[in-house]
Formats: structure tokens, sequence, C-alpha cells
């Protein structure tokens, strides 16, 4: 597909970095609710096991 060329081409790396990037995972940048309220549950999990002395 390549071949060896002396010199930098903007053509071939800018379709090598748009391959790239679209074999990338696309991360939502905004976090899930549930995602917060699952924590949310956790910590007031721990500290109920916390204050019954179940860890410590």
């Amino acid at each position: 597909m390549l071949e060896k060329k002396e010199e930098f081409d903007p053509v071939i790396y800018g379709k090598l970095r748009s391959e790239f990037l679209k074999s990338l995972e696309i991360i939502p940048a905004i976090p899930d609710k549930n995602i917060e309220e699952n924590e949310e549950e956790i910590r007031k999990k721990t500290i109920k096991e916390i204050k019954e002395g179940k860890l410590g």
C-alpha cells in the first residue's frame, strides 16, 4: 500500500491519521447518570458499614 519515500507526504499522513481516528472507540464526554447514582450508593453503603463496625 505504501511506497517508501524519502520525504514527508502529507496526503499519506492524512489518510493514515483519519483511519487511525476512525478506529478509536468514542468515549462520551458526558458521564452517564447511572454511574453517578451507583457511586453514591456504594459510598452510602461503605459509610453504613463503617458505622456498624464491619469495616475499619
